[in-house]
């Protein structure tokens, strides 16, 4: 298992945007997927670049 908080924690660290992909999900699953990464993300104050 990944540990979310410290993975976005530190890519919000570096100087630049790196993008981060979802993959290998079914269907609504993405979605599921997305807004977790989200609330882990504002959960720990990072700065996403897009939103839907």
């Amino acid at each position: 298992m990944l540990d979310y908080r410290t993975y976005l924690g530190e890519l919000n660290r570096l100087p630049r945007e790196v993008p981060l992909m979802l993959e290998h999900l079914k269907g609504e699953e993405y979605a599921v997927a997305r807004d977790r990464i989200f609330a882990v993300g504002d959960a720990i104050s990072v700065d996403f670049a897009v939103r839907p």
